[in-house]
């Protein structure tokens, strides 16, 4: 072997339980916010997220952080078992609102910005729900509802009962 060379090993068939036989690599895993909790750790206080009137969206150094703590939040805590966002009760959501203040410090004083927190939550469950519906779809279109049903759609891996009941709603009249 040639110095500065590496001799790289053909990577091996593995078997995914949910994707059946596949030559995968490792991917870096679901997202937990732990750039927040660092940053916090580091500067001693929390990432200050601006949001500016009229623009209605974060900007700035950390407004990342703030799509991410949402997302950690919608894919670990938000209950699925519902219709929709809007069915979710309001003591819950109120519960999601404080973990999120807790991790990031917004100007809650403003409305605008309690505002787009609110439509950040709502959008990032109905894009979580839908990402789950499309892989749904695509496992029955492989192999019927019964597939779909065994092969939890990976970010609610730790929630299967939350994946069954899904499953049933999205076969449900009301939901077609």
């Amino acid at each position: 072997m040639v110095q500065g060379q590496r001799y790289r090993m053909p990577r091996c068939f593995i078997i995914n339980t949910n994707k059946g036989l596949a030559n995968e690599k490792k991917g870096r895993g679901l997202t937990r916010g732990l750039n927040t909790r660092k940053y916090t750790r580091k500067c001693g206080q929390k990432p200050k997220i601006v949001i500016p009137k009229g623009v209605n969206r974060p900007v700035g150094e950390h407004s990342s952080k703030h799509a991410t703590e949402i997302g950690v939040l919608i894919r670990l805590e938000t209950p699925m078992q519902v219709e929709g966002w809007k069915k979710i009760p309001n003591e819950k959501k109120e519960d999601l609102f404080r973990k999120l203040v807790e991790k990031l410090t917004y100007e809650l004083e403003e409305p605008h910005v309690v505002h787009c927190i609110w439509k950040s939550f709502a959008k990032q469950y109905s894009c979580f729900r839908s990402n789950a519906h499309n892989y749904y779809s695509k496992m029955k279109k492989e192999g019927g509802v019964s597939l779909a049903r065994q092969r939890v759609y990976d970010k609610l891996i730790t929630r299967p009962d939350d994946w069954l009941w899904l499953c049933d709603f999205w076969e449900t009249a009301k939901f077609k």
